[in-house]
């Protein structure tokens, strides 16, 4: 049962404990099991570092065999049962992530840290520069940088593995061109997340590597304008 009081929140836990003086004791507030929660990786160098990050979301609700009570906020491990010895209960420590105050009906998303099961490696595999166009002293004033990008995603994990792919790119002026790769995938075309931030989303199956590749056109100077 929780109350509000002030600006902070009185949880009520059923049953009696006795505490000897100075000691401190763990009371389960409540058990729920068979949560289903989804887990996405995600890769961002400018937030998160050149590691693919693991994330855990789930709602707090009824679908979820929770939203009896809003959660109070603090630190969540999350642990994975051993699929080797799943009769005995024998856990795998995955990582831990300090959550907010979880409403009723709302959603919470835990960053479990660095993914050592998920690697992304991108190169850029060609450049070179092309349309030039100069001012009327025949000084060049704009012309286009052409990369490709090559990105191998390598899932080492037993289960299929949702992954986002963030780049930013620095400027609102690009064009890109999305190629089918050797192993025949044909790749969704990306999300555009502001002005100048591209994300990719793709499903791997269970221990398999992908290469995603895309040709990035940059537009500098007057060719920002004038294509």
């Amino acid at each position: 049962e929780k109350k509000s009081l002030s600006e902070f929140f009185l949880y009520t836990i059923e049953g009696t404990e006795t505490i000897p003086h100075g000691w401190a004791k763990r009371l389960s507030s409540f058990k729920a099991e068979n949560i289903p929660v989804k887990v996405r990786y995600k890769y961002d160098v400018n937030r998160y570092g050149p590691e693919p990050v693991r994330f855990v979301s789930f709602k707090n609700n009824k679908e979820h065999h929770l939203g009896i009570t809003p959660l109070p906020g603090g630190r969540v491990k999350v642990y994975a049962v051993k699929t080797a010895d799943s009769e005995s209960g024998s856990l795998n420590y995955i990582g831990s992530d300090r959550a907010r105050y979880i409403p009723l009906d709302d959603e919470v998303e835990l960053n479990l840290g660095a993914a050592r099961d998920i690697r992304i490696t991108p190169k850029t595999m060609g450049y070179k520069k092309a349309n030039f166009m100069f001012d009327k002293d025949k000084n060049i004033n704009g012309f286009d940088e052409i990369r490709e990008i090559h990105t191998r995603i390598s899932n080492f994990t037993a289960q299929e593995a949702v992954v986002e792919i963030t780049r930013d790119l620095g400027t609102p002026h690009f064009q890109i061109r999305d190629h089918d790769t050797a192993s025949g995938v044909v790749w969704k075309a990306f999300e555009k997340v502001d002005k100048d931030t591209i994300r990719y989303t793709l499903t791997l199956p269970p221990r398999t590597e992908r290469t995603l590749v895309f040709t990035l056109t940059v537009f500098q100077g007057e060719r920002r304008w004038h294509r």
